[in-house]
């Protein structure tokens, strides 16, 4: 009876290791930051957002764990990069989201200038100068990259006239001439959660939300997961 018992039991603890080794756990880390150009007739908002994603079974969530805390981050399972793009003018409000196809993980645009009527700035996944073409970024052309020295001349000193810059922070608002005001809250990534929301202020109207983003940071479902990097297979 004794052995029948001993027998069950590892019968049971192996069931359970391969049970625990078969089921995954999900995490997400989402960030984000944000550029704003404006002047006195339109702005630009150039928000770059960065996913990462790692799953792992629950059989070694606890060395995971661990491994983190000690500083020995794993790399990422999946990840995906891209970037919102939000012109607004007077008349109208143009939302761009660049996929990762057209940006490659790390390689983001930066540094944005305008000069000459256009938005200019570094772009690594193009080779270095890059110029806003209405919805995308495209490569410099070779006049454009020497009237630059390359990417030295993106600098705020040599903006065109009139254009001011900021990164985001805990929440601003910038006055775009007399048009229009545009408020942006940029909450904190201190809990799970964090977002950034444009609203538009017009004189003499209700404030109208013409952007926003939650951010995440932590577990999620399997289904969750899979909608953030696409239904693609997952190891089970």
């Amino acid at each position: 009876m004794q052995t029948k018992t001993k027998a069950a039991i590892a019968i049971a603890i192996c069931a359970a290791v391969v049970i625990a080794a078969s089921y995954r756990l999900y995490f997400i880390r989402e960030d984000k930051g944000g550029t704003v150009l404006w002047n006195k007739n339109e702005a630009y908002f150039f928000i770059p957002i960065s996913r990462r994603g790692k799953h792992v079974s629950s059989l070694r969530y606890a060395w995971f764990l661990a491994k983190e805390y000690l500083g020995a981050i794993e790399p990422a399972d999946d990840d995906r990069e891209s970037l919102a793009v939000v012109r607004v003018t007077p008349s109208r409000v143009e939302n761009h989201m660049l996929p990762q196809t057209d940006l490659r993980p790390g390689s983001g645009p930066s540094m944005y200038t305008p000069r000459k009527g256009r938005i200019y700035a570094n772009c690594p996944a193009l080779g270095g100068l890059c110029v806003w073409i209405g919805d995308h970024f495209e490569p410099a052309a070779q006049e454009e990259q020497r009237g630059f020295n390359g990417i030295e001349g993106l600098t705020e000193k040599d903006f065109d006239h009139g254009w001011s810059s900021s990164g985001f922070n805990s929440g601003f608002t910038i006055n775009v001439g007399d048009q229009f005001t545009l408020s942006v809250n940029d909450s904190p990534m201190e809990t799970e959660n964090g977002a950034i929301s444009i609203d538009l202020l017009r004189p003499g109207k209700p404030p109208e939300r013409i952007w926003d983003l939650s951010v995440h940071k932590g577990r999620v479902s399997k289904t969750e997961y899979q909608h953030a990097f696409g239904e693609h297979e997952i190891e089970n």
